[in-house]
């Protein structure tokens, strides 16, 4: 019933996850590191240790393969972390001087978000985070390290080549249908636009690269000037969905029905 919850869903469970699923990521050690339990939110952090790992990458720590034959055994076809650079170091050094750990979100024993995780004094992000001891916090870095360090293997599908695979063309415009229908709706369906994500271009006056779409003003839209632009009730919309049903989702139980504003 409000767009933040929305957003979420449609970035995630229902699209980033199933370009993953398809073809995006693959060969990696989350289950086994995991003890073979898997939860939804390791998906989301699975989704954020692609780029994590390239972070090792560009600071000389995490080698891949030039080439792989198809002799190869998978498991030696990985990128993995060069012991001999790591050089005995602790896995918070590491992931301090690379970059990682400011890159990245912390949360408590309960999964809320923590406020805050830098030292003041040294601008760091703290060596053992609040709400945690010294040995939980080691043993947060040791697995993100361990992780990091083992990211298996990346497709098409993770990146922007996405738009390359047939599934793309059939994800978004079932997105957009799903919010079209929420926001045409007699509920309540608040749409207010919370400014919190830490990067550029998810929030709602971050800019996009996109001009001339609906005027000729050459200047860049922002999300908010999308997310108004792109309402269902636009006139100015060159396209419009032929329906708004649902009946494999009535079939599971889901009920679609709806009387929509005029």
């Amino acid at each position: 019933d409000n767009w933040m919850h929305l957003s979420h869903l449609l970035n995630a469970a229902t699209h980033g996850h199933i370009h993953e699923t398809i073809g995006g990521a693959w060969d990696n050690i989350y289950p086994e590191f995991l003890n073979g339990t898997v939860s939804p939110a390791v998906y989301t952090f699975a989704h954020s240790i692609q780029p994590l790992a390239r972070i090792l990458w560009r600071n000389d720590l995490l080698e891949c393969p030039d080439s792989c034959d198809m002799t190869t055994d998978p498991k030696d076809c990985m990128c993995t972390c060069s012991e001999e650079k790591m050089a005995g170091r602790a896995s918070y050094e590491i992931l301090d001087s690379s970059g990682i750990l400011e890159s990245v979100e912390y949360f408590d024993h309960d999964g809320h978000l923590l406020d805050s995780f830098y030292n003041e004094s040294t601008g760091k992000i703290e060596y053992s985070l609040p709400h945690y001891t010294h040995e939980e916090s080691m043993d947060i870095y040791d697995g993100l390290l361990k992780l990091c360090c083992a990211p298996g293997k990346i497709g098409d599908q993770y990146d922007s080549n996405s738009p390359n695979d047939v599934t793309f063309w059939m994800l978004h415009p079932t997105m957009e249908r799903i919010w079209h229908y929420m926001r045409m709706a007699p509920v309540v369906y608040n749409e207010t636009w919370d400014p919190y994500h830490t990067c550029y271009g998810h929030n709602p006056d971050d800019l996009q690269p996109f001009r001339n779409l609906f005027d000729d003003n050459n200047e860049y839209y922002s999300n908010s000037d999308l997310y108004s632009l792109l309402h269902p009730q636009n006139e100015d919309l060159p396209y419009i969905y032929d329906n708004f049903e649902w009946p494999h989702c009535e079939l599971l139980g889901y009920d679609m029905s709806a009387t929509y504003r005029r």
